[in-house]
């Protein structure tokens, strides 16, 4: 007869174990033996991981309780080929940590670079990712107007012709033809020059959730308003289109645990909450209070650190150490490097909002606005104001509003 103590339990479980990401044979065990997952995720606690001493003492109590050996310091696990309800949960237990232990080696990064700048970025990561495995998919959206390369050929999706070939070469590349369909309707909403970037993503999350690509992680940058990223007039890829693709591919997105948009504006409170529900083992997020370093400056540090916190699954280690972050994380919630009470940032908006009116009345032009420091300096603020934790979600959509205004007459180019 063999018995399982708490201490060998610990020393055997010590991996840990997401409870998001739950194999279809550990499921069978605890329904076999009378138990289900929403115990396991009652264990976890709001990082939805069991870990640590504690928490997996609490799972070692669980499965005890299945045992009548008369002992809480171990269970009988099982005699010769025959195994205890408490024995085969063990057993799948170990099995669910050590296929998510082999999985945790590859933390790969799509990166969407919208500007020839953003290869910086690429690179940056992938010496910091060197050895760590995964690798970095990198989506190069500013080398081409409507047109992606699938299978070394490539296709021109601002037409009719050039669609439906691409459909018939995601489908020969193994996408279902109802998924090919679903993909090519986004694409096709999409502006001509924006085209090739949202496809190129759908192939990355399609062959992610395939296990084609080792991939846990999702670089998004460009020039941002906190709504999208762009190029340099070579379109812009909308959040919402992102989240479009994770409805058609909800494998890969359900893969992906951290994700940073390394662009200006990007600490969106509802934007960061709409990729929650998205992406539904996501742990973290990182963006920008305000102006983002530029992928030609600091953005590679910038993206060299972020890459440094999300390499393992501890999601707490993600928090806003660089100038102008803010994140999110599954546990201590939203973080900003330099926090300020909402009155102040009012205060401030309100004090630059004087230059608006000049452009309304003439006084200013609007060709003089991209460089205008001043108009700079009420965006920001507007933005800051936007999304403060503590302004009203009924007065967000106003101020985004107001904002998204002074954007368009930053730049007319959008």
């Amino acid at each position: 007869m063999t018995t399982v103590s708490r201490n060998s339990f610990l020393a055997q479980l010590s991996g840990g174990i997401d409870v998001r990401a739950l194999g279809p044979a550990l499921g069978q065990a605890l329904s076999k033996a009378g138990l289900d997952a929403s115990q396991l995720g009652a264990i976890a606690g709001s990082d939805k991981r069991i870990e640590g001493s504690g928490e997996i003492e609490d799972l070692f109590d669980l499965v005890d309780s299945l045992d009548n050996n008369g002992s809480s310091e171990s269970f009988t696990s099982g005699q010769d080929r025959w195994a205890t309800a408490a024995g085969a949960v063990f057993q799948e237990l170990k099995v669910e940590v050590e296929n998510q232990r082999l999985t945790a080696r590859n933390h790969g990064i799509i990166h969407v670079g919208m500007r020839p700048g953003s290869s910086h970025e690429v690179a940056a990561l992938r010496g910091a990712n060197a050895g760590r495995g995964g690798g970095v998919h990198a989506i190069r959206s500013y080398e081409s107007n409507g047109t992606v390369s699938l299978g070394g050929i490539r296709h021109d999706l601002t037409t009719a012709i050039g669609q439906s070939a691409f459909r018939e070469a995601l489908i020969a590349d193994g996408m279902t033809a109802d998924r090919a369909d679903r993909l090519i309707v986004l694409v096709a909403r999409q502006d001509d020059r924006s085209k090739d970037e949202l496809a190129a993503l759908g192939v990355a999350l399609h062959k992610t959730g395939a296990g084609d690509l080792p991939i846990t992680r999702l670089v998004l940058s460009g020039h941002s308003g906190g709504s999208d990223v762009g190029g340099d007039g070579t379109g812009s890829l909308a959040f919402g289109s992102v989240r479009d693709l994770t409805q058609v591919f909800p494998e890969g997105a359900g893969k992906i645990r951290a994700i940073a948009v390394s662009g200006c504006f990007s600490a969106d409170l509802d934007q960061i909450e709409s990729f929650r529900n998205a992406f539904p083992r996501l742990d973290s997020y990182w963006g920008y209070e305000t102006f983002s370093p530029s992928a030609e400056g600091g953005a590679p540090a910038h993206m060299r650190a972020w890459e440094a916190l999300t390499d393992g699954d501890k999601a707490a280690a993600v928090d806003p150490r660089m100038y102008n972050v803010m994140t999110w994380n599954v546990v201590d919630g939203y973080q900003w490097r330099n926090p300020k009470p909402l009155a102040e940032v009012e205060a401030k908006a309100a004090a630059t909002a004087g230059v608006v009116d000049e452009y309304r009345s003439g006084r200013r032009l609007a060709p003089s606005a991209p460089g205008d420091p001043d108009l700079r300096a009420h965006y920001a603020a507007l933005r800051q104001v936007q999304n403060h934790p503590d302004l009203p979600p009924s007065r967000r959509a106003e101020i985004r509003i107001r904002a998204d205004e002074i954007l368009h007459l930053r730049h007319p180019e959008l």
